[in-house]
């Protein structure tokens, strides 16, 4: 699960829960794996099943009177939330389960270090919301609370010695900062100091043999950093890293073929990490100054967005070989699955192509992506969001505005 391996983690609760379901006295495992089986569901994007089976293990603990498992179904809890967009829901739920653990004494510490870390991140998700808002820095606070709160987490984590939360804390402690050279417009040196300072530990937490796809998310951040300052040659520098650390099973090929990864052995968080890869590739190529798809620059831009759309379109393409019949079909819901990360790539894109006029609007639909389609045969499905969100919007939003002038 913390290796992005989702489906053999899935695979592997179902069958530890039917196991556990046999012996009564086990309901305390039992509840373990309902809760494991729930914060999967959530990196996936199946809201329903996520809180439904979060929300069944709480109960477990509830009845045998476990505080301190409680109050981890509360973290797990706010966890899902956070990954379906909503921080404040996951802020309340984090500080109860805080609280809860604090009670514990030493014996809660650790279960103290996961709810900091869970609102730090909440109060990092507020913060970023100035960019929606007209008065910016009013959210200012929200994101030096994030980083008081994270680097609570840093310091329990240092002294339990637990990798994967060390570098979490040190992950998120870096895109707060990030978030305040954002916010600052890049004038923050001190805010920029101290981004580049904790996302290069967060690489050294999380060692590329260990934690694949962490150490592959980390250079990304760090390349996305760069960008916010303006160093072209860094963040270009942390984009060729973190395709160097991917393996070229993942990468999509010009005939728009993936290789066969087995199960057990696939890494499914590589597709979504190569789609941020791609979203960054973009955001470096496009050009504000000359939004215009006649120009190198805009088309190859473009290009990234939608092999990034291709990436995040595999990732939600469940089981990994959805052509096939597999014996745990059941494991995924006939529902489409729905993602904040990519619901925000959207707004993300959104947002630049709307800058462009509505010949280029066009262009983009009958030209450049038929032409993407034919160079990497394109599977018609990954492309289904890019089109009709976007596009199509973007066409009837620019016929409007002409209509109005």
């Amino acid at each position: 699960m913390d290796r992005g391996n989702y489906e053999a983690a899935l695979r592997e609760f179902s069958a530890a829960i039917s196991y556990f379901l046999v012996e009564k006295r086990l309901a305390e495992e039992l509840a373990t794996a309902y809760d494991n089986m729930g914060r999967v569901y959530a990196q996936l994007g199946y809201r329903t099943r996520a809180d439904l089976l979060i929300e069944h293990g709480r109960q477990i603990r509830q009845m045998i009177q476990n505080d301190y498992r409680y109050a981890l179904s509360l973290n797990s809890k706010a966890t899902a939330d956070l990954a379906f967009g909503q921080p404040y829901r996951a802020l309340v739920t984090s500080e109860e389960a805080l609280g809860i653990f604090k009670q514990q004494g030493k014996p809660g510490i650790r279960g103290a270090g996961l709810a900091l870390i869970t609102q730090g991140r909440a109060q990092r998700y507020l913060g970023a919301y100035w960019r929606y808002c007209r008065n910016p820095a009013r959210f200012e606070h929200h994101l030096r609370e994030a980083i008081k709160t994270l680097e609570e987490a840093r310091d329990i984590f240092l002294s339990v010695k637990e990798d994967i939360r060390v570098f979490q804390a040190y992950n998120e402690l870096g895109c707060a900062y990030r978030e305040l050279v954002a916010l600052s417009q890049g004038s923050d040196t001190e805010s920029a100091l101290q981004a580049r300072h904790y996302l290069e530990k967060s690489l050294e937490a999380a060692p590329r043999e260990k934690y694949p796809a962490l150490y592959v998310d980390a250079c990304e951040d760090l390349a996305r950093t760069y960008f916010i300052l303006g160093k072209r040659k860094e963040a270009e520098g942390y984009l060729r890293q973190a395709e160097r650390a991917t393996p070229k099973d993942y990468k999509l090929g010009r005939n728009g073929q993936f290789c066969a990864v087995p199960p057990e052995e696939c890494v499914e968080d590589y597709w979504q990490q190569l789609g941020k890869i791609h979203v960054l590739r973009g955001d470096m190529m496009f050009d504000k100054k000359r939004p215009c798809t006649s120009t190198p620059q805009m088309r190859q831009a473009i290009e990234h967005y939608v092999l990034a759309a291709c990436y995040f379109g595999r990732f939600l393409e469940r089981p990994l070989d959805p052509s096939s019949v597999s014996e745990d079909e059941h494991l995924y819901p006939p529902s489409q699955p729905r993602l904040t990360s990519h619901r925000l790539f959207i707004e993300h894109l959104y947002g630049h192509l709307s800058q462009l006029e509505a010949e280029d609007i066009l262009r983009i639909g009958q030209e450049l992506l038929p032409e993407l389609e034919r160079t990497y045969v394109l599977k018609p499905s990954w492309l289904g969001v890019f089109r009709q969100e976007v596009l199509e919007l973007l066409e009837h939003t620019k016929a409007t505005k002409f209509a109005t002038e």
